[in-house]
């Protein structure tokens, strides 16, 4: 059974800071509804959890961004698997691991679209207000600050067929689901520059309703 969220987060998935006002694109409240099926919910004997398991399936993620990657200690989210019903999103955020891999399972009638920009964070250290409130301003219902400091960077939307696979740096780009008409299903393959990487506790909770460590 998938856990449903219908929660609200800034794009960083970050506590509220009391360094920037409400309105601020650190602190701006988003809304998400998404159901998600844990890593440690998904049977070991099917394929979503044979495929991250996979030492090929690691070496070519590797492979393509260039990178010394592990896959996540994280029982609940190393790998899972994304619902979205009529009305659902995904907000605009940046994700905690380095690397995420998506394989669609299933599209929308209308509506899903995986939209994301260029790397707009240089390192963990920055932020990139700017271009993020840029983003979310004009790409969103939602207005948030700083305004006006930076060109809007460019948005894409990802192909989505059944099949697709994925693989971006959503530690540093910002992305989002937009709104789903109909029924579309996503499996979620995580994956870290550190060993033994575990989602926070915050992000454990809003999307699969616990929190749980390793060991």
């Amino acid at each position: 059974a998938a856990f449903a969220t219908d929660d609200w987060h800034n794009a960083y998935q970050l506590a509220t800071s009391d360094d920037h006002p409400a309105d601020h694109v650190r602190n701006k409240q988003m809304r998400t509804l998404v159901a998600s099926t844990a890593f440690d919910e998904l049977d070991p004997s099917r394929a979503i959890r044979r495929l991250y398991a996979r030492d090929e399936f690691l070496e070519l993620v590797r492979a393509v961004t260039n990178t010394t990657l592990h896959r996540l200690a994280d029982p609940l989210g190393a790998a899972s698997v994304n619902v979205f019903r009529d009305g659902w999103e995904h907000a605009w955020h940046y994700d905690e691991s380095e690397v995420t891999v998506t394989l669609s399972l299933q599209t929308a009638e209308s509506g899903g679209r995986f939209e994301f920009t260029e790397r707009l964070r240089a390192d963990a250290g920055d932020a990139a207000f700017d271009a993020t409130a840029a983003v979310v301003s004009a790409h969103s219902a939602y207005d948030v600050a700083p305004a006006g400091r930076t060109e809007t960077p460019a948005v894409r939307a990802a192909p989505f067929e059944p099949g697709a696979l994925q693989i971006f740096a959503g530690k540093w780009s910002l992305h989002r689901v937009s709104p789903v008409r109909g029924l579309r299903l996503v499996a979620v393959f995580c994956f870290s520059r550190a060993p033994g990487f575990v989602n926070s506790p915050d992000v454990q909770r809003m999307f699969w309703g616990r929190a749980v460590g390793v060991g």
